[in-house]
């Protein structure tokens, strides 16, 4: 497991550089490495001439795999997505309550459903992220499943269902922000002598997340004024671009969401 840990490093130093050709290679070492561990794994030893009988999947290990699949956009990022999805699929992601499964099935469909409007991957992805919110209650899955739902609200033509989505969206993030401040206040960095440079760096990677978070719960909640505060102590503080450069796209996206709100239909009088 330690060459695949190393190839996914290297990757994401990589990409990082914007060495995109070098970072899809060594993703590919990565996946193929993989590959290599999932079916060693599934093996059992029998007696000569016996048929191979196969064990059940490791789900850490179909995890890793899709997310390096649908990662690596090889061939083209749908096939990759694609293919993500059927490795992902023997884990039973609609009906268990593995929350690393469900965060990666709801991505996974979110990003099926940006590139071609597939409204089934939309709902699929509300299912996944709502389910992991509610069994982890963390704010990775929260953030994401008030994202989606902003996004079915705009893509939904029944008022009525649109504003339910809408509401609920706000709702999450509340919940979200009181799970993000609860998190600042029980995780301090870690100090003293010998302190490990990646733990720290791990600190400050899951700092800036929460941050982001927060920030864009409090855009979703329309509150610019809070969420500029928070975007600016998360960008203080970003390990790397891409991370900012993620959070932009993503707070862009929003906006033009919040600008479409359903609560406009309803009619005053």
């Amino acid at each position: 497991m330690q060459q695949v840990e190393d190839a996914q490093k290297e990757a994401t130093c990589l990409t990082k550089e914007d060495k995109f050709r070098e970072a899809r290679e060594a993703l590919r070492r990565a996946k193929s490495l993989l590959e290599t561990v999932r079916k060693m794994r599934k093996e059992t030893s029998t007696p000569a001439g016996e048929p191979v009988e196969e064990k059940p999947e490791d789900p850490y290990i179909v995890q890793r795999l899709a997310l390096l699949t649908y990662k690596s956009k090889d061939p083209n990022e749908a096939a990759a997505l694609e293919e993500a999805s059927k490795l992902l699929s023997t884990l039973a992601p609609q009906t268990c309550n593995d929350t690393e499964t469900l965060g990666l099935w709801g991505a996974i469909h979110k990003r099926i459903y940006s590139l071609n409007n597939d409204r089934n991957a939309l709902d699929e992805s509300v299912r996944a992220y709502e389910r992991g919110f509610y069994l982890r209650n963390d704010y990775y899955n929260g953030i994401n499943f008030a994202f989606m739902l902003n996004i079915r609200a705009a893509q939904t033509a029944d008022p009525a269902e649109a504003i339910a989505d809408f509401v609920q969206a706000r709702r999450v993030r509340k919940e979200v922000l009181t799970i993000c401040e609860e998190w600042l206040a029980a995780n301090k960095p870690p100090g003293g002598e010998g302190v490990a440079e990646n733990a720290m760096n791990q600190y400050q990677e899951n700092q800036y997340w929460v941050l982001a978070t927060m920030a864009e719960a409090h855009i979703g909640l329309e509150d610019e004024t809070r969420g500029g505060a928070r975007l600016a102590e998360a960008f203080a503080l970003a390990p790397a671009d891409w991370m900012k450069q993620s959070t932009t796209a993503q707070l862009a996206e929003l906006r033009a969401l919040l600008a479409v709100s359903p609560l406009n239909r309803i009619s005053t009088r």
